[in-house]
């Protein structure tokens, strides 16, 4: 199971929102848990990537595929390592 977030939002007479938020695997997008009913805790939000088995937002699972983070991060890194090495910054 994932780790959720929690969001509090104040305003100047006190507190106004509250909510649970969890982190999209693919894009890193905070997404909001809707409420349960009858204070039940919601386990998922929507069906996990059948990929990574990790929980993605709507968009991401629209685009189909699993491409995680780190995944990307690491094919950033990369292409800025081999452009370092031809001597073309930026």
């Amino acid at each position: 199971m994932q780790k959720a977030n929690y969001l509090i939002v104040t305003g100047p007479n006190g507190i106004e929102d509250e909510a649970d938020l969890y982190c999209c695997s693919h894009c890193q997008r905070q997404m909001r848990v809707k409420p349960a009913a009858h204070g039940q805790v919601i386990s998922r939000v929507l069906p996990p990537c059948l990929g990574c088995g990790k929980f993605i937002c709507g968009e991401c699972k629209a685009l189909g595929g699993c491409d995680v983070w780190e995944k990307k991060m690491e094919r950033s890194e990369a292409r800025y390592a081999l452009r370092k090495s031809m001597g073309i910054e930026g």
